[in-house]
């Protein structure tokens, strides 16, 4: 399938962990705004891609930010999928390049502490 050593089959693999709890959080929120709104844009001659992309859409800029950070958070801790997918050391993601600081018995903790502030 060609998906070691791949960005985008990586990419894919964090999208289908994060979409459970994407969709959980963006019907939680959409649900919080009242109906009235939907209806008023409606009445007043609102399409639905106009409803979407100018009335609902800046209302949920808060819970894109959220999930937009929690993706972030994710993508940057996560270490067992970049384990198995990437073997290349040009294509390591953060958390799989801070192993190279590790040996067997000891940590080498300058370079690492240098290694996050650059990245």
């Amino acid at each position: 399938m060609g998906a070691k050593n791949s960005y985008w089959f990586l990419v894919l693999v964090y999208t289908a962990f994060n979409l459970a709890q994407a969709v959980y959080l963006y019907i939680g929120f959409i649900q919080g705004i009242d109906r009235e709104l939907d209806e008023a844009a409606i009445i007043d001659g609102c399409n639905d891609v106009f409803l979407l992309t100018k009335i609902l859409m800046p209302i949920c800029k808060p819970i894109i930010a959220t999930e937009a950070i929690f993706v972030f958070i994710y993508g940057y801790e996560e270490l067992i999928f970049s384990l198995i997918l990437l073997s290349k050391p040009e294509k390591y993601t953060a958390s799989r390049a801070m192993l190279n600081f590790t040996g067997e018995h000891s940590t080498d903790m300058e370079p690492q502490f240098a290694f996050i502030v650059s990245v």
